[in-house]
């Protein structure tokens, strides 16, 4: 089977982070406190479910998987959105540059992802 597999769940989850998550992370990173302060309790609140959901995923992954993915979410992803959601319009300029920062990253990784798979690029 080819690394990359148009129905593969692989697939669906990059492109659902090229087409929603990496665009929402970007808008939050340039919008920063012009922001309402319902939208820090949400940001707080999604850090939150990441970080249990992929804290679980990485204790109950088979010995074949590999666990990295989880783990960048777990301490880089998760407390970063809760420290905004925390502080909101008060948050430091620096923490919505590293949110812009992962939004792009996300956008080149899991397009470039959509991209070989719709071009049989990965085979």
């Amino acid at each position: 089977m080819p690394p990359y597999n148009r129905m593969d769940a692989h697939f669906y989850v990059a492109l659902g982070h090229a087409l929603v998550i990496a665009p929402v992370l970007i808008y939050i990173g340039l919008a920063r406190e012009k922001l309402p302060q319902s939208a820090y309790m949400a940001i707080g609140a999604t850090g939150i479910g990441i970080f249990f959901y992929h804290a679980y995923k990485f204790y109950s992954r088979a010995d074949y998987e590999s666990g990295w993915i989880n783990l960048i979410h777990v301490l880089l992803v998760a407390p970063l959105l809760m420290v905004i959601g925390w502080y909101g319009k008060q948050t430091s300029r620096r923490f919505f540059e590293m949110l812009l920062m992962f939004g792009f990253a996300a956008l080149g990784y899991h397009g470039l992802t959509v991209v070989k798979t719709l071009t049989n690029l990965g085979e």
